[in-house]
């Protein structure tokens, strides 16, 4: 309700009076407000205790991933710090779960052409370090003998995953003199 305005008065509204009659007014006054803290870059701790502090309340929370603000720390509010709302209205509040990350995929024994598929659909890149092993499990060459990092290990999207490929046997040793 706007500042201001009459929400009853006595008497009622149509009622005859004589002139210079008294007529009382309930009129609305203006909610008191504050300025909202900056919170962001806090933990939600501190940033609820700010709030709370500053006369407001905690609000809904969602998360979101970012690379540069920490993880469990506040990226955004809203409203945004700096304006006026009123005591004890709620602040909204999206905290980091940190750099977004992704799975490398197991792409041991995988024909080349295929793993680097797999890769890419994993938002990663591929490079061949040009390293070729015997691979009992592969015997086959062109295929996957090994990666790095790991199948399994969380990385920033973008990363480059490094692959050794197989040979169909293992290399001879030069004869003994």
């Amino acid at each position: 309700m706007r500042p201001d305005t009459v929400l009853s008065q006595s008497p009622a509204p149509g009622t005859t009076v004589q002139e210079q009659s008294v007529v009382h007014l309930v009129v609305a006054r203006a909610e008191p407000t504050a300025t909202l803290p900056d919170v962001t870059n806090l933990t939600l701790a501190d940033a609820t205790t700010a709030l709370q502090n500053g006369g407001f309340t905690l609000g809904q929370t969602s998360k979101q991933s970012s690379d540069t603000v920490p993880d469990g720390r506040v990226i955004s509010q809203d409203p945004s710090a700096g304006g006026q709302a009123p005591k004890g209205s709620s602040v909204d509040l999206v905290i980091s779960t940190g750099p977004e990350v992704v799975t490398v995929p197991d792409v041991q024994c995988e024909p080349i052409a295929q793993a680097q598929k797999h890769i890419e659909a994993a938002g990663l890149t591929m490079a061949q370090s040009g390293n070729t092993s015997f691979v009992s499990d592969c015997p086959h060459a062109g295929r996957v003998a090994s990666q790095s990092p790991a199948a399994n290990t969380q990385v920033q999207p973008g990363s480059t995953v490094t692959v050794d490929g197989t040979e169909d046997q293992t290399p001879t040793s030069p004869p003994s003199p």
